[in-house]
């Protein structure tokens, strides 16, 4: 029943986050798009204009170039998984450790933002449609891996409660 009760209270929280990031997602990817966009500015991309968000897509026009269209659905996806491991935990709602989880969000938009800048460093250079893997480019491909675990990285790492969902960590306690 502890089961299904943690599991019920994971899908409740993460379902509302991702709806509101559904909904709104300059709210979500505001920021990553605004890092991304700083970064490649300051790298020697400097005719990008401000990033346009559609959905999970980021748009940066491109003065006499076609548009630069990124596409970052791991940070939507992430930021509800994140709240939904916080929230499976069965406690009071006083005891969530809303600063930490707070910190994670941060954290996973700073990540998305360079991860973001990476991967269209990778586009605006050609790197993407060349065979040989270039540097850059496998660097991006690790990033873009990473994201993906990110948010149960920093769930562990951030919530003491972690440990009391997985029995193997319990047992040796």
């Amino acid at each position: 029943m502890k089961t299904v009760a943690a599991a019920a209270r994971f899908a409740l929280a993460s379902g509302a986050v991702w709806a509101l990031a559904w909904a709104l997602p300059a709210l979500v990817l505001g920021g990553p798009s605004w890092i991304a966009w700083l970064v490649l500015a300051g790298g020697g991309v400097a005719d990008l204009g401000a990033p346009v968000i559609e959905g999970a897509r980021m748009t940066f026009a491109r003065h006499a170039l076609p548009p630069l269209v990124l596409e970052d659905p791991y940070v939507l996806a992430g930021i509800p998984l994140l709240a939904g491991l916080g929230a499976a935990p069965a406690r009071a709602l006083r005891a969530v450790p809303w600063l930490r989880l707070a910190g994670g969000v941060l954290l996973l938009e700073v990540f998305a933002g360079v991860v973001l800048a990476l991967v269209g460093a990778c586009v605006v250079h050609g790197y993407t449609v060349s065979p040989p893997r270039e540097p850059l480019e496998v660097v991006a491909l690790a990033a873009v891996a990473l994201a993906r675990v990110l948010p149960i990285v920093l769930w562990f790492a951030l919530d003491p409660a972690a440990r009391s969902l997985v029995p193997s960590a319990r047992r040796r306690v």
